[in-house]
This record gives C-alpha cells, sequence and structure tokens, in this order.
C-alpha cells in the first residue's frame, strides 16, 4: 500500500477551496465571461480572460445559469457584493436559455452565435436539456421569478427530455433496440434520477407551485435506479 500525507486537514482545505472561490475563481468569471452587449456568457477564455472563441454553447449557458444561482443562494453570505453580482450574472443568461430551443423539434442547439440570432449546430443529443432544467430551476430558486416562469419551463423540459431518452428516434437517433429497451443506463442514472433529486430539493415545502407531486418525482428515481444492483 501506498500512503500519500495531505499536507492540509480537510477543514483547512475546505478554507483554501472557499478562498480560491472567491478571492480568485469568481472574479475572473464575474471580470471576463459576462457578454454585457448580447447577454449570456463567453465561456472559451484564455489564462488572462481574452475571449477566444465567442460562439455560445448551451451545456455551458444552462451551467453557468445553475452555477451563478447557486452562489448566490449558499455560497456568499458573507459577501452582499458579489453575491448581487452573482444574481445579476444569472439573471443575464436565465434570459437568454430559450435562444436555443429549435423551435420546430424543442431539442436545444449545442451552439449559437454570439447574439444568440443564429443556431449552429443540432445534436441528435438530449443532453443540452440536462443543464437547461438545472439552470432553470436553480434560477427559480433565487425568488427572482415571481411569476414561476422558469419552474414552468424546468418541467416542460425535464417531460421532454424523458421522452427523448425513452426514444431516441425523437431526436433523430436510431430507435432503441427491443433488447435493450428498458434496461438501465447512465442517462437514465446521470439525467433522470439526478434531475429528481433538484427537483425534490428545489420544491420541497413549495409544492403547490408545481404540477407535479414529489412521489411523481420519487418514482422517476425509482424506475431509473432499476436494475442497478447486480
Amino acid at each position: 500500500k501506498i500512503w500519500v500525507r495531505m499536507p492540509l486537514d480537510l477543514s483547512e482545505m475546505k478554507a483554501r477551496w472557499a478562498a480560491d472561490l472567491k478571492d480568485s475563481v469568481l472574479p475572473f468569471w464575474l471580470a471576463n465571461s459576462l457578454d454585457d452587449l448580447h447577454g449570456g456568457y463567453f465561456t472559451c477564455l484564455d489564462h488572462d480572460g481574452r475571449v477566444y472563441d465567442d460562439t455560445k454553447y448551451s451545456w455551458l449557458q444552462g451551467r453557468a445559469v445553475y452555477m451563478w444561482s447557486r452562489m448566490y443562494l449558499e455560497g456568499l453570505d458573507d459577501d452582499p457584493t458579489m453575491r448581487e453580482a452573482a444574481l445579476k450574472a444569472a439573471e443575464s443568461g436565465a434570459q437568454r436559455l430559450d435562444n436555443s430551443i429549435d423551435p420546430v423539434t424543442g431539442l436545444l442547439f449545442f451552439s449559437t452565435t454570439r447574439d444568440f440570432f443564429n443556431r449552429l449546430h443540432l445534436q441528435r443529443k438530449p443532453y443540452a436539456a440536462v443543464f437547461y432544467v438545472q439552470g432553470c430551476l436553480e434560477f427559480w430558486r433565487t425568488g427572482k421569478d415571481t411569476d414561476d416562469s422558469y419552474l414552468r419551463r424546468a418541467e416542460s423540459m425535464f417531460e421532454k427530455l424523458e421522452k427523448w431518452i425513452a426514444d431516441p428516434s425523437l431526436c433523430g437517433r436510431p430507435p432503441v433496440p427491443a433488447a435493450v429497451a428498458g434496461s438501465t443506463n447512465l442517462a437514465d442514472i446521470m439525467c433522470s434520477a439526478s434531475l429528481s433529486l433538484d427537483f425534490l430539493k428545489a420544491l420541497k415545502g413549495r409544492w403547490e407551485k408545481s404540477s407535479k407531486s414529489a412521489e411523481h418525482y420519487l418514482e422517476i428515481i425509482r424506475r431509473a435506479m432499476k436494475g442497478c444492483e447486480r
């Protein structure tokens, strides 16, 4: 056996990571990632923060909305100024999430131009929808979505995602062979179960806001996990 001595204990590591996050990581992305002209985020940055590609990638737009919303909710209570900056950053991306949606199929384009006017590449996979759902749901949790429209968007996209996973032909991909239909795979766990957990957390004590019930999401988790224990 090889034993590696950790230079810091867990509490010291937590403090260092928190300091790195607040003093380095978040200021870097706040200063360089926000597109003040068209909304959303630049994600192709070099070490100095210069944008080397202004293409907007829907996976990363959704992830950024989730991250900034999460920082506003849980990560910056001791820094009101940065907390408000995080909320503003979350709003910048949340307002643009729908620009990646194909109006015909409902699928999300993988990427768009900087101004979101031209959609560049439509993947025949459903996974960009995962980050759309997470972004909408976490932004709803900030309390700035006064009409619950982002919750409804998250629920609607999750319903579509479930259908796309069950029947890939809806995304333009080959149908699932009968021999593997109903089997558990990574997509079931990564998408269905994990997003259901997100809904359970977000809606705890607030189920009157949703058209679904806790049991609805628990059943999705049970179905997704079926067959995992072998």
